[in-house]
């Protein structure tokens, strides 16, 4: 698929999709430098696991439909004689990558999409992982995409990205597919743009009610079970056993971020997934030899990460007064894919207290330099406005 797009629209990108696959390659070639001397694993933590639940060699309690398409990938590479000493699983994501900095591209339409894994560095690391949010990045982009395509079948790929997401990280499709429909719902409700969008919102809307109706049965009893089970994790977390016990395992029940006080301390978890890890701190890593668990070549990728977000961060707060406005100017398809990836940075804040791996914060950060990229383009329209 990312060779179709980028064979379809070369002329307008030139090489620059290319570099997710350059930057990704060249740290896989660091990594495997880095693991040959045996310090560190091939595949870590939930690569690993992945591995082993494909192979049976552990049994792990189903939860929901989550993690299932991974793996079954994981499955089948491991099973078709594929494996190469697992290889294919390091680079499967790189081809994923590319695809969703594509289609981000096709929704904002602005090369300096490409800039993602050169600001943001951490997602070609990412890239190289034996992980499935890569492929949940992209399905929610996909769905949006298709969602939001001029032709009314198009949303029937939509659904179906959906559906595959459901795979991958349910409460991911859930967010993106309320999203979606309150757009479409606030379309029909806005009358001075019903001439202009009837036509095609009549057919989707149509398309919509038909694949609504042929999955009731299902759908129904899935939505029933995943509404309880938000119910009672959010209680969980917020409200008893849970929210103590992750007090305790993120922060030891450190008494200057558990004050007794839960909206004080949600708020704390809130800043922290948001500015954490500090570079600093990262900085102090790298100087005492980088992370034993990691490595040193994730902790300087992550350093440098961290410095450019922190960069970003500095130029929203200088144009502050500009991110509305900017945001305003940003097609339906394009705010979908921020209140989405957006949507991490408090469901993560909550059920983790805002301290996990960098994966996890990886949509949040793209929010950041999609908005930044926003207020950019704006403030060039105002100065070409201001000229003419």
């Amino acid at each position: 698929k990312f060779l179709y797009y980028y064979k379809k629209y070369y002329k307008h990108t030139g090489i620059y999709p290319l570099l997710i696959y350059f930057i990704s390659l060249c740290l896989f070639i660091l990594f495997s430098i880095e693991s040959s001397f045996g310090q560190l694993a091939y595949f870590e933590s939930d690569e690993q696991k992945y591995i082993d639940i494909a192979l049976g060699r552990i049994w792990e309690a189903p939860s929901g439909l989550d993690r299932y398409l991974w793996i079954l990938l994981n499955r089948l590479i491991l099973n078709y004689d594929i494996y190469i000493d697992g290889i294919p699983l390091k680079l499967i994501n790189i081809p994923f990558a590319a695809l969703l900095i594509m289609v981000l591209w096709r929704i904002f339409k602005d090369k300096r999409i490409f800039l993602i894994p050169v600001i943001l560095p951490y997602l070609a690391i990412l890239s190289i992982k034996n992980l499935r949010d890569i492929p949940i990045f992209l399905l929610s982009a996909l769905s949006v995409y298709l969602f939001h395509h001029p032709k009314p079948i198009k949303i029937i790929l939509s659904i179906i990205c959906l559906l595959m997401l459901i795979l991958l990280r349910s409460f991911a499709a859930i967010i993106v597919a309320v999203i979606l429909l309150s757009q479409i719902l606030f379309l029909h409700l806005k009358k001075h743009k019903k001439i202009k969008i009837s036509k095609i919102l009549r057919q989707k809307t149509i398309i919509l009610i038909i694949f609504f109706l042929m999955g009731l049965p299902l759908l129904g009893q899935w939505i029933s079970k995943i509404n309880t089970d938000l119910y009672k994790y959010f209680n969980y977390v917020t409200g008893g056993e849970g929210y103590e016990l992750i007090l305790q395992k993120r922060v030891n029940n450190d008494s200057r971020y558990v004050s007794g006080n839960k909206f004080r301390d949600l708020t704390v978890a809130h800043i922290r997934y948001a500015v954490t890890p500090i570079p600093s701190s990262v900085w102090v890593r790298l100087i005492n030899g980088g992370s034993k668990y990691w490595g040193l070549l994730d902790d300087i990728i992550l350093f440098a990460n961290q410095t450019m977000l922190y960069i970003l961060f500095g130029y929203l707060i200088i144009n502050i007064r500009k991110i509305w406005p900017a945001f305003r100017q940003t097609s339906s398809s394009g705010r979908a894919i921020i209140y989405s990836f957006l949507s991490y940075w408090p469901i993560y804040s909550i059920s983790l207290y805002g301290i996990t791996h960098l994966r996890l914060k990886m949509p949040f950060q793209i929010v950041i330099f999609l908005i930044a990229m926003r207020i950019s383009e704006f403030k060039k329209n105002n100065h070409v406005n201001l000229i003419k």
